[in-house]
């Protein structure tokens, strides 16, 4: 029987207000484990991402964030099969991303269509009244944040743009941009965290609509997100709704969480 040295799990719940404004859950999440038998090692990848909240009627920023959340695990998968360390993979992985969100907007809305919103704005939203297709597309459709982690094992480096928050053990570092994250965009990079992995025990990514309940007295939320029902893969799922039903002013943004728990000592 193989010993289980670690486990991931993961959960997603739409938020109150986005339901109300009938917006999809704008966030998305991937995970993946995988060994390299040669290299006698298992890499274990966590990503999440949140679209954009936009304007209901013309955002669908979760479209973005799907696409980057697929195309990251992806990437990070074929740097670490060419032998790139953990470490080094959040500085080629930025690069790819923006050069990917640039080669879609371009190949979907290049400079010679003409795609005008059907309205006038005002107050906030009055630059859009003079964006191109292109930067329609991109922000409407394509902006999203991204957090994740990679470990192998030896290592495990934390990387992420835009708002979110990351639990490391006992450490809660969350980002908070006002609503205006920092989205992968040329000239950016991640802000990583480099650990030893033998040292950590665990590990969580989550969208910013965690950051209300993570202030709720008696939950200890940080905590709970790995030890309810916690030999069970959808524990983590079981607990989401139940918070977003009992705390539903709490949960009006989506929120999406990917753990890493070390069981054992590898």
């Amino acid at each position: 029987m193989t010993l289980l040295t670690h486990r991931m799990r993961s959960g997603t719940v739409h938020g109150v207000n986005h339901a109300r404004l009938n917006m999809n859950n704008q966030d998305a999440l991937q995970t993946m484990e995988f060994s390299v038998l040669k290299w006698d090692k298992t890499f274990r990848i966590g990503i999440v991402s949140d679209g954009c909240s936009g304007i209901p009627a013309f955002t669908r920023s979760e479209v973005g964030a799907q696409l980057l959340a697929v195309y990251c695990l992806a990437r990070i998968q074929e740097m670490i099969v060419r032998g790139t360390t953990i470490a080094e993979i959040p500085i080629p992985l930025y690069h790819a991303v923006t050069n990917f969100l640039r080669e879609l907007a371009n190949m979907v809305m290049p400079a010679t269509v003409h795609w005008p919103y059907p309205i006038e704005f005002t107050g906030a939203h009055a630059f859009r009244n003079k964006l191109k297709a292109h930067d329609r597309f991109t922000i409407d459709y394509l902006k999203a944040t991204i957090i994740g982690f990679i470990d192998d094992g030896e290592t495990l480096v934390t990387f992420q743009a835009g708002d979110g928050v990351i639990i490391v053990d006992d450490v809660v570092m969350a980002v908070d941009q006002n609503d205006i994250p920092d989205y992968p965009a040329p000239g950016g990079s991640f802000q990583t965290h480099v650990y030893d992995s033998q040292r950590i025990k665990r590990v969580a990514l989550a969208t910013d609509g965690i950051e209300k309940m993570l202030k709720v007295p008696g939950v200890n939320l940080s905590s709970a997100l790995f030890e309810h029902l916690a030999d069970r893969p959808i524990g983590l799922q079981y607990l989401l709704n139940i918070l977003r039903k009992q705390h539903p002013d709490k949960i009006d943004d989506d929120l999406t969480v990917v753990t890493w728990e070390r069981l054992v000592k590898a």
